[in-house]
């Protein structure tokens, strides 16, 4: 249900998935207030129900009067991927932006991609990202204009579902976010954009911020994170050869490593990253270290 049903007048409706991070998100949608393009719509979608998360929402709701905002709680845990498809169906604008909830946008983020997108007429509009933490900056990101699918499959193309500013009618024909993937759903759905031939363009200002930190980042080298890898793994590989495929299965082999608690299956992993290992990427070599149970 709506808390507001205010028509709005820009071209974008904004969703956030959340997971249980009250204290980024009144900092993320602050960033999202104080756009310099006002949203059509902002929609929450919380998979956890978190209780911080519902009062803060009933306080913006009070505190915004003009803003059209809507906030869906649930208990299922399903993931960012089902919390962006049912964000996106509560709006009806022409472009939809997607940000997570410990992410923040530049004042200009949501301007210049419209700007961008009615300019190029393309589908989608990437932007450049800065990674940051609470010791600082740590790097800036900016995609290619040029990426192929099977560029974005061999390699991360630098493109977050907090920098993606899409057409509606191309979310739409895509189906959305793909639920079954736990991470990569941004990735596969740029991916299966570029097959689809949609097309995109690059914004280079690095106004999307990534924040790096340790509370239950999906980037974080976990179970989850290595059987997602995997998943996305397994969706792609039938469309490009075993070389292309490299990058991934030592990624997903060095992430399922780090996060084995026995010494038989890092041995496992370790011989399946060694499998895939290339000195000309300039991947790291795996090593195997033994793990203390607690």
């Amino acid at each position: 249900m709506p808390l507001r049903t205010d028509p709005g007048s820009s071209a974008v409706d904004v969703v956030i998935p959340s997971h249980g991070r009250p204290n980024f998100l009144r900092e993320t949608i602050e960033s999202v207030l104080h756009q310099s393009v006002t949203p059509a719509s902002l929609c929450v979608v919380s998979d956890d129900a978190h209780p911080e998360v519902g009062a803060f929402m009933d306080e913006l709701n009070i505190r915004e009067s003009t803003l059209p905002i809507y906030f869906l709680s649930r208990t299922d845990r399903a993931g960012a991927s089902l919390s962006r498809n049912l964000g996106a169906e509560q709006g009806s604008a022409p472009f939809i932006a997607f940000l997570d909830d410990d992410d923040l946008w530049g004042p200009t983020y949501l301007e210049e991609a419209l700007q961008a997108s009615e300019r190029t007429d393309a589908d989608f509009v990437v932007t450049g990202i800065e990674r940051f933490s609470d010791s600082g900056v740590s790097g800036v990101m900016v995609p290619d204009g040029n990426l192929r699918p099977k560029d974005v499959f061999m390699r991360s193309p630098r493109v977050t579902g907090s920098s993606i500013v899409c057409r509606r009618s191309a979310f739409t024909a895509l189906e959305g976010f793909d639920v079954s993937l736990p991470v990569a759903n941004d990735r596969d759905f740029f991916l299966r954009a570029l097959e689809a031939d949609k097309t995109y363009v690059v914004n280079s200002s690095p106004l999307v911020r990534v924040r790096s930190h340790g509370q239950g980042q999906l980037t974080n080298p976990t179970p989850m994170r290595a059987a997602g890898i995997a998943a996305f793994l397994h969706k792609h590989k039938a469309k490009y050869t075993y070389f292309e495929s490299r990058n991934l299965r030592y990624a997903s082999a060095r992430t399922h490593l780090s996060v084995s608690s026995s010494l038989s299956h890092q041995a496992w992993w370790f011989a399946a990253s060694l499998l895939s290992w290339s000195p000309s990427a300039g991947r790291q070599i795996p090593l195997i270290t033994s793990r203390r149970r607690p």
